[in-house]
């Protein structure tokens, strides 16, 4: 979870989430930690180390923010990376790397912006089979907010191009998604199915995700 709309400058604001080996055997050594612009910074500890955790175990962890009084207002990802060490008989202990972004909508009205100009965000995300898999469909999950408090929007355009073309829309789906409009202050949810290249390489990628209204 994250914080709900936007948050403004000199403003503390959290990123909460699980964690979960949803392996077939123990991890241990577990390095979490976050990276994210200059304009915001961490004010809680970086990196948290977990020495291990079974299969099926879930941990809850949680960063503070703060976005600087000269931010930009724009949405700002923050990377979270986990690194732990895979101990089932296959993974002999070899080290593994799983990033995922979370997008953090940051307005400033002390820059001389009159904030009367509506922004809609993804305020919250989720993927059904919570990865991607080489050759299989997923789908995604969003959460569309408009910020605004008294301005609805309309007509929106939502466009989706991943890195290297390795998502591509399923059979049922499309790679543009059109929303008639969303009131002040309100959410849309949206469903979007994925399909992913059968030779794509194991490691993060973006999906690019451009909105039009």
């Amino acid at each position: 979870s994250v914080a709900s709309g936007s948050v403004s400058v000199e403003e503390d604001f959290k990123i909460g989430f699980d964690i979960i080996n949803g392996g077939s055997a123990k991890a241990s050594n577990i390095k979490v930690s976050v990276s994210n612009d200059q304009s915001i910074i961490c004010k809680s500890q970086s990196i948290i180390m977990v020495d291990s955790m079974d299969k099926g175990e879930n941990k809850r962890l949680e960063f503070t923010f703060n976005a600087l009084r000269d931010a930009v207002t724009k949405n700002y990802p923050i990377a979270v990376n986990v690194e732990y060490e895979d101990d089932s008989m296959d993974g002999k202990g070899e080290k593994q790397t799983i990033t995922q972004y979370v997008g953090v909508y940051v307005e400033n009205s002390k820059t001389g912006e009159s904030g009367s100009t509506p922004r809609i965000i993804i305020d919250r995300y989720g993927i059904s089979t919570g990865q991607a898999t080489a050759g299989q469909t997923f789908e995604i999950v969003l959460g569309i907010l408009n910020t605004h408090k008294s301005i609805d929007v309309g007509n929106i355009g939502i466009s989706f191009l991943a890195d290297e073309g390795v998502f591509l829309p399923a059979a049922e789906s499309t790679s543009t998604v059109f929303i008639d409009q969303i009131k002040a202050g309100n959410r849309v949810e949206k469903k979007i199915s994925f399909v992913t290249k059968f030779d794509a390489v194991p490691k993060s990628y973006v999906l690019n995700i451009n909105f039009e209204y």
